[in-house]
């Protein structure tokens, strides 16, 4: 799934907080620190430091729910 794609369905879910742009969620791919588990209809976003995992977002097309 692409940033642009990602970003669709995460201004689906969100309006507070705001969604995240395709270059936010592009920024966090790009680290080294961040993982992606996509699916047609969904993400998660995380990101390990120190030993410890962190949940950045998760989003789900609200018509797959």
């Amino acid at each position: 799934m692409t940033p642009a794609e990602m970003a669709a369905i995460h201004a689906a879910c969100f309006t507070t907080p705001r969604p995240w742009a395709a270059a936010e969620i592009a920024s966090f791919l790009a680290s080294p620190l961040c993982f992606v588990l996509d699916e047609p209809d969904g993400f998660v976003i995380g990101r390990v430091v120190a030993g410890e995992a962190e949940l950045l977002t998760l989003a789900v097309d609200p018509k797959a729910r």
